[in-house]
């Protein structure tokens, strides 16, 4: 049976260079793990910096079958390989999530903003 994790992102100030860009992610029925990425500006950063974070995570503690749920459509169909990627910040980011995908195995699906705010709590 597989892990279910979920991972969140987002900025208070999107855009700005004064942006608080954070994240959030759950394995199974480990605590909410939560930071916030000093070096990014927008949602989108938050939501890549999110996964990657959890991606980590599945890696370090040798986790092979992990579903993980996210919301962000942006980049599930990037990180899919379904959308191009526009910005050389989000590209490096994609290229990043795409091989911790491949080493730890997990897949990567859409879920309802709801869920995630149900279990992450925004």
């Amino acid at each position: 049976m597989a892990t279910i994790c979920y991972c969140d992102g987002g900025a208070h100030g999107n855009g700005t260079e004064s942006a608080r860009v954070y994240g959030s992610y759950k394995i199974g029925d480990a605590p909410i793990r939560t930071t916030e990425f000093l070096s990014a500006y927008t949602n989108n950063e938050g939501e890549y910096f999110a996964l990657i974070a959890l991606l980590t995570a599945l890696r370090e503690s040798n986790i092979r079958d992990a579903l993980i749920l996210c919301d962000s459509a942006l980049v599930i169909n990037q990180v899919g390989k379904k959308w191009r990627v526009n910005e050389e910040r989000l590209r490096r980011l994609c290229e990043t999530a795409q091989g911790l995908l491949g080493e730890t195995g997990a897949v990567l699906e859409w879920t309802r903003r709801d869920e995630i705010k149900n279990v992450l709590g925004h």
